[in-house]
């Protein structure tokens, strides 16, 4: 932020060679910024209409970032990952060192198959190569209140059957960028009838995952 607010209106390539990181990477970190700017200005606005749950608006459920103007190639792990989840997949994956692309391209798949997912599409920043990533509890807890005000419980096997009675019988579509390790988004698999997309910089498997590697 400091190097934002000190050089606005600077070049792209220019923030990257200050910040000393790749462009594909200072696009992911913008995003996920705007995304939680995004987010706090809709929890701050005043629900409307009858339906909503405990004021939890529909607008807060759609997470996604937009398209990026310049976002190019991946058509092949484009088209892979869309077909499997218009196939029914309810897990794939985008595995990768960092700074390739993995965070445009999890969100340009969620953005093509969108029309399927009309309930909810969540973008989960999980941090997984920080020193503290985002815990699976507060990953958990963060889906779940978008669906209601109640409060919840603290604990991992008490939240689980919260999680999934939430997304039964829903089409929600989960990008979960920048998962550490399996055990990270273990818990995220989703009812059937909803996906869950991961990135991550790890190689893992999970039973059922179609997975691409950059």
């Amino acid at each position: 932020l400091r190097v934002l607010t000190t050089n606005p209106g600077a070049s792209v390539d220019s923030y990257c060679s200050l910040l000393h990181i790749h462009p594909a990477t200072f696009h992911r970190h913008q995003r996920l910024l705007f995304q939680s700017l995004a987010i706090m200005l809709n929890a701050m606005s005043p629900s409307k209409g009858a339906g909503e749950a405990s004021g939890v608006t529909y607008r807060a459920r759609q997470q996604l970032p937009g398209e990026l103007a310049d976002f190019c190639g991946r058509e092949e792990e484009k088209a892979t990952l869309s077909a499997a989840i218009r196939a029914g997949a309810t897990i794939v994956a985008i595995q990768g060192m960092g700074g390739v692309g993995k965070t445009e391209l999890g969100v340009h798949v969620a953005r093509a198959v969108i029309d399927q997912f009309p309930d909810a599409q969540i973008l989960l920043a999980l941090h997984g190569t920080r020193r503290q990533p985002m815990s699976v509890v507060q990953a958990l807890q963060s889906i779940i209140r978008l669906f209601t005000a109640e409060k919840l419980p603290g604990a991992l096997e008490e939240l689980l059957p919260i999680y999934r009675s939430c997304l039964h019988g829903k089409r929600v579509i989960i990008v979960a960028d920048d998962a550490r390790d399996a055990e990270h988004v273990r818990s995220f698999v989703p009812p059937t009838g909803n996906v869950l997309i991961i990135t991550s910089r790890q190689r893992f498997v999970l039973p059922g995952m179609e997975t691409v590697v950059l």
